[in-house]
């Protein structure tokens, strides 16, 4: 994989690693996490998977790191239990769920957007098939040339997600 910087408290680089360090609470990547206690975090892009989202955390500019912040969970695609800890945390935020284009993707990006109610979900279709299983995702959209601010572009065009559990 890539070099993933990794940044202080002050958001200052202490070093290229190829390591992602998690958090506590089942939300991984500590930075996102402080942010979005700290209330800095305007945007949350919530991948599938570590890959997904250290390369994403790579290309975000140092200028916006307080407020778009990425984070995913430890379990893969289905996996939600992690936002029951989130959850809370999260309220209020545009979340932007960036899962693989496969079917194992698309039901966990529903999953998430239905239980966080009181969130501005988005699902962003990074225009792919969807597959059976394997399906193309951030990293490969990256590795195609696309860039971050084409990610911005994508997520400020897309509707917010009327979760199945929200009064409608």
């Amino acid at each position: 994989g890539r070099d993933v910087k990794r940044y202080n408290k002050g958001g200052g680089i202490l070093s290229d690693a190829k390591v992602v360090l998690g958090s506590g609470g089942g939300l991984l990547n500590a930075w996102a996490c402080e942010k979005i206690r700290e209330g800095t975090a305007k945007r949350v892009y919530k991948c599938e998977g570590i890959s997904d989202m250290a390369a994403l955390q790579e290309r975000i500019p140092e200028d916006l790191l307080d407020e778009v912040v990425v984070t995913t969970n430890p379990a893969g695609a289905g996996e939600t239990s992690s936002i029951n800890v989130g959850k809370k945390d999260l309220a209020g935020l545009e979340v932007v769920v960036v899962h693989d284009c496969d079917k194992a993707g698309r039901g966990g990006a529903k999953g998430w957007s239905n239980l966080l109610v009181d969130s501005e979900v988005k699902i962003l279709d990074l225009g792919y098939p969807v597959r059976e299983s394997n399906g193309k995702d951030l990293r490969d959209w990256f590795d195609e040339g696309h860039t971050f601010e084409e990610l911005q572009a994508i997520a400020d065009a897309t509707e917010v997600t009327h979760s199945e559990g929200a009064d409608q």
